[in-house]
């Protein structure tokens, strides 16, 4: 069991979040925010958590809040970190918030090849809304994206 803290995400958390995506570049691949990129979206209804580990980040999570919809842009765990549950928590975290500001939707996207992420979103009783055909590109390969939906 480790042990590590949430945080919400704010404006002092952009250059350690921005220098901790591209230490995990090959894992994220193009879904990288830079600094400055963060800081602009924390101006326009980004929602975040930072999870640390002894004062090293080791996952984030960054969301848009739309009226009465939120956007699930990003969920990231550090490869070491995985399997440990703290997806699970920052996602529980994500859907006490909604309930609490009585935000009706949350929708996120995840590649049909995300078995893990897949998983977790349908245990949290995120349902498939539409399936998005060639959304991700790896490989050369076209991957079909699941846009999901959990209604609250």
């Amino acid at each position: 069991m480790i042990n590590y803290s949430l945080e919400d995400l704010n404006y002092k958390h952009c250059l350690a979040l921005d220098k901790f995506q591209k230490k995990n570049y090959k894992h994220l691949k193009q879904n990288i925010w830079s600094k400055k990129e963060l800081e602009e979206l924390l101006k326009k209804n980004l929602f975040g958590t930072i999870c640390k580990e002894n004062k090293e980040i080791i996952a984030f999570f960054l969301a848009h809040k739309c009226h009465d919809f939120l956007e699930i842009l990003s969920i990231f765990v550090s490869p070491s970190y995985r399997r440990m549950g703290i997806a699970e928590t920052i996602l529980d975290n994500c859907i006490f918030f909604c309930k609490k500001e009585k935000i009706k939707k949350i929708f996120l996207e995840v590649s049909v090849n995300n078995t893990f992420a897949k998983e977790l979103y349908l245990k949290k009783n995120f349902v498939i809304h539409t399936i998005r055909k060639g959304y991700y590109f790896e490989k050369n390969t076209k991957i079909d994206g699941l846009l999901m939906q959990l209604s609250l």
